[in-house]
Parts: C-alpha cells; sequence; structure tokens
C-alpha cells in the first residue's frame, strides 16, 4: 500500500457546536513486526493526536465488540477512527493469516458509538406573524399566529399558547443522524379569542433544538368579545318635554354602560325619529348618526319642527352596542302663524248682534302650519287694549265677546300665537273694525189732543226721532227702508206704516183711534 494511504470513518461536529463526550465499541489490531508494518491505529481528533491506539510497528490489540469505550473528548470539533500507512516506502499488505484478525496487516473495526455534542446556541425564532403575534389593539373571534425556528443541530418542537390553551408541532428526529431533527419548521394555526375572558392575555412561543435548547418569545394581546350593554334613559335638560321649544337646542343626558373588562367605549351613536301626536314613530323619518367619544351627554338639533325622540348607543373598540330606550317627545317648533281668518261684521252691531261673538279662525291652509298648533289670539282694541281669547275645539277657533266693547266704533287687529308661543307679525294680523250701538232711539210724539177727549177737527201727529250712535240716516233706494233708520206708526184698523229718517206724520180719520209708533235707528235697535 503506498505510504500514507488510509481508511477511516470520521464525525464532524455540527457548526457553532463541539463534541463533549464519545462512548465508543471499537477494536484497534495492528500485527506488527517490519518496517512495512509501520501503521497507524486508532482513534485520534482533528489535531491528529491519537485518543485509543497510535503509530508503531508493534503489534497492537484494543477493545472487542460490545465494550465500550468512555472518553471525555471536550472542545472537539472533529473524531476519526481508521487506519494509515505510515511507512515513507509504503506498507505490506500480504496475509497474515491469521484468521481472528481477517488475515489483515491493520484494522480498526467500528461497532457501535454515542456521540454527544455541546451545543451552547438556542433555536433563532423568526417570521410570527397573525394578530395575534403582531396586533397591539383589541381582538376578537378566532386569529392566526404563525412563526418558524431553525436551529444548526435541528428544532425538535414548536409550541404556542395562551390561557392554557396551547399547539406542539413535533418533528421526526432520527438521533443516528449528525443533524437529527430538521434545520426549520413553521408552526401555523390559530386560538379562538371568543373562549377566552375580556381583557389583557400572553401569548408564548417557543421552540426547542434536538440538544433541547429552548428559545421562547412572548406577546400581549386584547381580548374584547362582549358588546356594550344598552346606556340608562336619555332625560331631557331644561324645559320639560311636555312644553314646545322655539330653539332647536336639546340637551339631553344618559348614563353610559358599566365596562366589562374588554375595551374601553370609544363612540356612539344617536338615532332620531319623528313621531306623531300620538307618540307613534315614523320609520321613514329616523336617522342615525355617528359621534365620537361615550360622552353622556348630547346636544341634539331635530331635523324640521316637530316632534321627535332619540335614543342612544355606545360602542366600545370592537362591537356595537345596544340601543338604550327612548327619550322623552322633543317638540320644536318655531314655525310663525299666519294671518287668521276672521269674517269682521260690514254693518252696526246692534244690541241683537252683539250677543253673538266675533269669531276668530285659524290661518288659512295656505299658511304653515305650526306643529304645536294654536293655543290662543291676541285681539288688540283700539291700538291699545289686548285681550287674550283661548283656542278650543278642532277647529282651534276663538270666540270675541263683542259685548265688552263701549258703544262707538273700534279698529280690532287680530293675531294668532301657538303653542310654541309664537305670534303672527303685527304686519300680518288680520285687522277691521266694528260698529257697536245697543242703544234704542229717543222718539218724541207732539199734535196728540188730552186721552180720551172727543175732537170735532182734524188732528195731525208728528213724530221725530233722534241716535246719537248710529244716528236715523234713512236708507238709500233702492235698499229696503227697514236697512236705515226709520219711524214706523200703526193706526187702529190699518197698516204698519214705515217713514224714512227721523221724522213722520200721521193724521188718523173719524172715530176712537189707538196709534202706536216707534223708531228704529241705522243699527236696528227699535224704541
Amino acid at each position: 500500500m503506498p505510504a500514507f494511504a488510509s481508511a477511516s470513518w470520521q464525525f464532524d461536529a455540527p457548526a457553532g457546536t463541539t463534541i463533549d463526550r464519545a462512548d465508543i465499541s471499537i477494536k484497534l489490531y495492528r500485527y506488527g513486526g517490519a518496517a512495512t508494518d509501520r501503521w497507524g491505529v486508532g482513534l485520534g481528533d482533528e489535531t491528529g493526536a491519537y485518543l485509543l491506539g497510535g503509530i508503531g510497528q508493534v503489534a497492537l490489540s484494543i477493545g472487542s465488540r460490545g465494550s465500550y469505550f468512555a472518553l471525555a473528548v471536550p472542545d472537539r470539533s472533529s473524531l476519526r477512527l481508521g487506519v494509515v500507512c505510515a511507512n515513507g516506502a509504503g506498507c505490506s499488505v500480504l496475509t497474515t493469516g491469521v484468521a481472528a484478525a481477517g488475515y489483515s496487516r491493520a484494522r480498526a473495526d467500528l461497532y457501535g458509538a454515542r456521540i454527544r455534542i455541546s451545543d451552547p446556541s438556542t433555536p433563532t425564532l423568526f417570521g410570527q406573524s397573525g394578530a395575534l403575534w403582531t396586533s397591539d389593539g383589541w381582538l376578537s373571534g378566532l386569529q392566526p399566529l404563525s412563526f418558524s425556528a431553525s436551529d444548526n443541530v435541528g428544532v425538535a418542537e414548536l409550541s404556542a399558547g395562551v390561557a392554557g390553551e396551547r399547539r406542539v408541532l413535533s418533528s421526526d428526529c432520527d438521533y443516528a443522524m449528525t443533524v437529527p431533527c430538521p434545520a426549520s419548521r413553521q408552526l401555523a394555526t390559530s386560538f379562538d379569542t371568543g373562549e377566552l375572558s375580556d381583557g389583557s392575555h400572553t401569548v408564548a412561543i417557543a421552540a426547542v433544538d434536538s440538544g433541547g435548547n429552548r428559545s421562547s418569545g412572548a406577546h400581549q394581546i386584547l381580548v374584547d368579545n362582549t358588546a356594550p350593554e344598552s346606556p340608562g334613559p336619555p332625560e331631557l335638560a331644561g324645559a320639560p318635554s311636555s312644553s314646545w321649544r322655539t330653539a332647536d337646542d336639546f340637551v339631553l343626558t344618559y348614563r353610559n354602560p358599566t365596562g366589562g373588562g374588554g375595551s374601553p367605549l370609544s363612540s356612539h351613536d344617536v338615532e332620531i325619529c319623528a313621531v306623531t301626536a300620538g307618540g307613534a314613530l315614523v320609520p321613514s323619518r329616523c336617522s342615525v348618526e355617528s359621534r365620537p367619544g361615550a360622552p353622556g351627554v348630547d346636544a341634539i338639533a331635530v331635523p324640521t319642527a316637530g316632534r321627535y325622540m332619540m335614543r342612544v348607543r355606545v360602542n366600545d373598540e370592537l362591537f356595537k352596542g345596544q340601543w338604550g330606550p327612548w327619550s322623552p317627545v322633543l317638540r320644536f317648533d318655531d314655525i310663525v302663524p299666519g294671518t287668521p281668518t276672521v269674517a269682521f261684521p260690514s254693518g252696526w252691531i246692534n244690541r241683537t248682534l252683539a250677543a253673538v261673538p266675533l269669531e276668530l279662525g285659524a290661518p288659512s291652509a295656505a299658511a304653515a302650519m305650526p306643529p304645536s298648533g294654536y293655543a290662543s289670539y291676541l285681539v288688540t282694541v283700539d291700538g291699545a287694549e289686548v285681550t287674550t281669547v283661548p283656542a278650543v275645539g278642532s277647529g282651534e277657533s276663538g270666540a270675541f265677546d263683542i259685548q265688552r266693547l263701549a258703544d262707538g266704533h273700534h279698529s280690532l287687529e287680530v293675531r294668532a300665537v301657538s303653542g310654541a308661543g309664537l305670534a303672527t307679525p303685527a304686519l300680518a294680523a288680520s285687522r277691521g273694525a266694528i260698529a257697536k250701538d245697543v242703544v234704542a232711539p229717543v222718539l218724541a210724539v207732539t199734535g196728540a189732543p188730552p186721552h180720551g177727549a172727543l175732537v170735532t177737527s182734524p188732528v195731525t201727529l208728528s213724530m221725530r226721532a233722534a241716535d246719537e250712535m248710529s244716528g236715523m240716516a234713512p236708507a238709500i233706494a233702492p235698499a229696503p227702508i227697514s236697512s236705515g233708520g226709520y219711524i214706523g206708526t200703526q193706526a187702529a184698523r190699518s197698516s204698519l206704516l214705515l217713514t224714512p229718517g227721523s221724522f213722520a206724520q200721521l193724521t188718523p180719520g173719524d172715530g176712537d183711534q189707538l196709534i202706536q209708533s216707534y223708531a228704529a235707528d241705522v243699527a236696528g235697535n227699535k224704541s
């Protein structure tokens, strides 16, 4: 065999590790004798130093099948078992005739070896992903988690856990190999946070290498799986809810729901719905507005004049809350009433007509109707005296008592007042006049003989009437006589005679006569 020719078995420690111990079952044999039998036979390290056996030409026989040498070999990076020709002129390979030694001149038999590696490094964790690792916000429901690990001697196990729940990925390792386990592994899994209590939890991950070295990591997560409860009932600040307001600025307060250990309250929604006069919701006139924070108080402006109710739901970082109860009715009316409908009389009001009130009607349908309706009417007489007349009935009309007016000419101004207290502007008031006369005229009769007297010459009766208010002016033709001032006379067995104006004469015929007369003024009052 040529000089320095060799045959060997070699074990190299994985990168970053060293050999710490070797339990080895071997047999070393050298026939020995001549210079051509100079062989190196044994177990050596990376420096070439022999741990068992050595170089020589003397006979050598060490070890046997089944027996082990326990060798402490700290900090070695390589072990080599074999034979090498150590004779510069070459070595003999002729048979020795020794059957027990396989007829070999030199040999190294390996029956078994256990090599212990010293590995100071821990696995490297990388590739962490999924909300359970990357999120700093609040989480709910099923959430993913993934990470990888690598190691110079292989990854034996990966694990992840939170609140007692654990996921494990174990490798199929072959410890007959220099690197027994896979060099890298990935664990992709998920956890249902719905099974966790609301609040803070720790997600832990770990990797264990083939030598038992462990690397770990942790991440804090925030869990919220519970929606906020409903807030308390809204309470209206200021005037009671039964009052109408002319300013669209309602302020309502309510009690926020208590926290349940989950995410903080972060926003709220306000729903405003129109309601009928009977308090029924009008779904087509509902709107929802989202607002930041959870202040427990809201300033509300309703869309238009009318009746409304509001309610609130308070939300946390993840969930919409439950709607709270409806508020009291919010009443807003900024509509100014129009001109009232009043049929002012065209002529004089006498005693009989004065007993009939002046009807005050609501503004016409062409005017905007205040949702608060009409509460009353303001009647201004002669620019000074103001009388409040309540509006009554389904028609919301009023009745002004004319009898309260003194006889004479009066100017009237009528304004409607809404349930919210807004009145018809002065320029839009209904204006008219009333002429009142409830006093009958004075009638004087002259020319009559004494009662029961017998007269032999014609008698002429003269009747003169006077009235200080509506007067005795006669009607103008073709108007009937009764539409003006007149005197009515009637003798026995004669028809009633009407004489227009303030003066009338009557000459009765022969016989007993009973004469009746009266005066009627322009207003229709009779003496």
